[in-house]
Order: C-alpha cells, then structure tokens, then sequence
C-alpha cells in the first residue's frame, strides 16, 4: 500500500480527526467533572459551616436554660458543673460568663477566670460568652 494514495490520506485524515474530537472531549469532560466537584465541595464546605453555627446556636440556648435557673437561685457548682459539661463538647473552645467589664468570673477553663476577655467575644446583653 502506498502513503500518497487516496486511502492512505483518507484513512490519516480520520485518524487525525478522531483524534482531535476524543482530546477535545476528554478535555471538556475534564473541565466540566472539575467544575462540578468544586460545586460540591463549596456546598459541603457551606454546609459543615451552618451545622457549625447551629451546634454553636443550640449550645448557647443550652447555657442561657440551664445558667438563668441556677444563675437566678444562686447556684454556682450547678453553674460550674454546666459550664464544665459544655466545655467538653467537641470543637467548643470555651464557654464562660463575664461581668459587663468583660472580666471572665466564671469560665469553663479554670486558667480563664479572672482574666479579661476582648469586647469582640461577647455575644450577648448578658455578657455570657461562648467561644467557637
């Protein structure tokens, strides 16, 4: 068989472009499935960050229940025994109440009471801070 015949041209010629459409395809199916993980790891990323705000939320209305009962008798190793508790949920820095000063009197880190905390962190009228 010779190269310049008509065959030979033919057959290269499709070659050449099966070629081409199979790159150009990969290439789109490539770009197309890149896109499509990035979506879903901005919605996962996005979605651990909302569960994240919901444990902080539920944990702070979980310290205003329990804290106003004991904080309202006077009772502070309830109130130490609840800040404890709290202080060991997973990804829970701290969780303490200030004075309107921002100076921490009660703190589920003992090193922390005593301490001054930055206005930023207070987070409620009450001053009751709950770190994230």
């Amino acid at each position: 068989m010779h190269l310049n015949s008509i065959q030979s041209k033919i057959g290269g010629t499709l070659i050449v472009i099966l070629l081409l459409t199979l790159g150009i395809s990969f290439i789109y199916l490539t770009l197309q499935s890149r896109h499509l993980l990035e979506d879903q790891q901005r919605q996962a990323l996005d979605a651990a960050h909302e569960a994240a705000l919901n444990q902080a939320r539920t944990l702070y209305e979980g310290l205003e229940v329990g804290a106003g009962g004991s904080l309202e008798r006077g009772e502070m190793e309830v109130f130490n025994e609840l800040l404890s508790g709290l202080g060991a949920v997973p990804g829970v820095l701290e969780v303490g109440l200030t004075n309107p000063a921002g100076q921490i009197h009660f703190s589920s880190k003992a090193v922390q009471v005593d301490k001054n905390t930055p206005t930023s962190a207070l987070m409620a009228p009450a001053h009751c801070c709950l770190t994230v």
